[in-house]
Formats: C-alpha cells, sequence, structure tokens
C-alpha cells in the first residue's frame, strides 16, 4: 500500500489549489454543488446536489491516443471499395438518388428525404436521454412520478425500436430489389422482408 497525501489551499472565495501525489497541482473553482478542476490529468466539470451529481472529465492525454493514422484510414476505405459482395454507394451519385426517389414515389412519398427519418430519430434519442437523465431521479425522489415517467420511458423506448426495425426493412427491400434488377440475384429462395 502506497502512501499518497492530498493538500488543498484556499486561495480566494471560491477558489483553491489542490496538491496531491497522484494529480499534481491544479486548480478548482466553483460554488458548492458545482466546481470545474483542472490539474495535469485534465479537466473535470461537476454538477449536482444532494446524491445526485453529473460529472465529465477531460482528459489531456486522450488526444494523442484518438488519433488514427490517415494511412489507417485510406487502407480501411479501400477494403471497404474493394469488397465484392455488396459495395457501398455515394447517396449524391444521381443513379442512386434516381433510385431512391423511385423507391419513395412507390410508397406515396414524394420529395420526403431519407435524412428527415434520420432527423426524426436523433430527435427521439435526445428525447429518449433526456427522460432518462431527467426523469429516472425524478422516479427515485418522488415514487409518484415514476408512474407517469416509466410508462413514458417505455412508449418512447417503443417507439423508437419500431421506427429502426421499419427503416431496416425499407433500406434492405430497397437493397434486394435494386440487386435484382441488375441480375446480381437470381436465387428465388431470397425474399423481400415484409
Amino acid at each position: 500500500m502506497g502512501l499518497n497525501f492530498r493538500k488543498s489551499i484556499r486561495i480566494g472565495k471560491n477558489t483553491r489549489i489542490n496538491l496531491s501525489r497522484k494529480g499534481g497541482i491544479g486548480i478548482s473553482t466553483g460554488i458548492k454543488g458545482s466546481r470545474v478542476s483542472m490539474n495535469k490529468q485534465g479537466t473535470r466539470k461537476t454538477i449536482g446536489a444532494k446524491g445526485v451529481y453529473y460529472t465529465e472529465q477531460k482528459s489531456w492525454k486522450n488526444k494523442d491516443k484518438n488519433r488514427i493514422d490517415i494511412e489507417e484510414q485510406i487502407r480501411q476505405r479501400e477494403a471497404i471499395d474493394n469488397s465484392t459482395f455488396l459495395t457501398l454507394c455515394d447517396c449524391n451519385n444521381q443513379y442512386w438518388n434516381a433510385k431512391r426517389d423511385k423507391w419513395l414515389s412507390d410508397y406515396g412519398l414524394e420529395g420526403y428525404s431519407l435524412t428527415r427519418k434520420e432527423k426524426k430519430r436523433g430527435r427521439i434519442g435526445i428525447w429518449l436521454a433526456l427522460l432518462l437523465i431527467v426523469g429516472f431521479p425524478i422516479a427515485m425522489i418522488f415514487p409518484i412520478a415514476g408512474l407517469v415517467v416509466v410508462p413514458l420511458l417505455l412508449l418512447f423506448v417503443y417507439k423508437g425500436i419500431k421506427q429502426l426495425v421499419h427503416w431496416k426493412k425499407n433500406t434492405v427491400n430497397w437493397v434486394l430489389e435494386d440487386a435484382r434488377d441488375k441480375g446480381m440475384i437470381k436465387d428465388s429462395s431470397i425474399n423481400i422482408v415484409k
């Protein structure tokens, strides 16, 4: 077991200099329940009250670790491009835009963009995250509020999964129809998902 030390020196009303063996010299400032700290390991922001806290920590060292070589990215991209099964397409390509428009018009969705679906899915994800972050602590503190929050949470999860499954099925159908049109699939055992 090692010997550790920690010392905090107050230099102002809400500011302290922290000395420790692990973190080195650091500085922290803030009021009760909200604090920002900086030391050799990184920055930490803490906000909360009475047992429920949100902490965000950013390390200075992760910047170098998270970088991927440009050569590695090029190799990965070439491996994807050279695959012979189903190649990825550039959605700005005129052919694929025409296919997408035909597919959307078949389903009565002229002028509807796939990016709208993605935005809607993103908004559902944001609402779900907010409901989890805000609703769960409220449900734990006030059990009666939990009777409202938990069903709403389950409803959002159900709707999100249902939309995701529907979108995936339509995408698979679109790829299969296109592959049959090009003659890439001649096997009749592969059916379109309903």
